[in-house]
């Protein structure tokens, strides 16, 4: 498999979550817990993976789903900057949301019931070399 196309687009499809999840405050401190699963677990064991080679990236790569952040974010930044959506783009904003939080904490509860991701963490996590980066 070449692993740089394929490591690309996963890239690509976990970037949009922390801008989605971190675009408000309020979700900011009520996604706490799933902001950090996928900062402290997803991306920093994809990093890890680059000098471990566990395949953590094609295990994951089976449960991520793509958001649709540029159209909400199109909308939420034209609402937040003209403030004047019409009616019909409130409405696919609010849809947005509400498809791309789904999504989204879909993707965390598949990873965290999946035990071969969970014990890869775990063994990458364990590594004496990332316990200390980590401190």
């Amino acid at each position: 498999m070449n692993r740089s196309p394929f490591m690309q687009k996963l890239y690509e499809i976990l970037a949009d979550r922390p801008l989605f999840l971190n675009a408000t405050e309020e979700r900011r401190n009520k996604l706490k817990d799933v902001i950090e699963f996928f900062d402290r677990q997803i991306a920093d064991n994809l990093v890890y993976e680059l000098y471990f080679k566990e395949k953590f990236a094609e295990v994951v790569s089976k449960h991520l789903k793509a958001v649709n952040y540029d159209r909400w974010s199109e909308l939420y930044w034209k609402r937040e900057l003209e403030g004047d959506l019409k009616p019909e783009e409130e409405k696919e904003l609010k849809d947005l949301e509400n498809e791309n939080l789904k999504t989204i904490i879909e993707v965390v509860k598949a990873i965290k019931s999946d035990r071969e991701i969970m014990e890869l963490i775990e063994k990458i996590k364990g590594h004496e070399w990332v316990r200390l980066v980590e401190g």
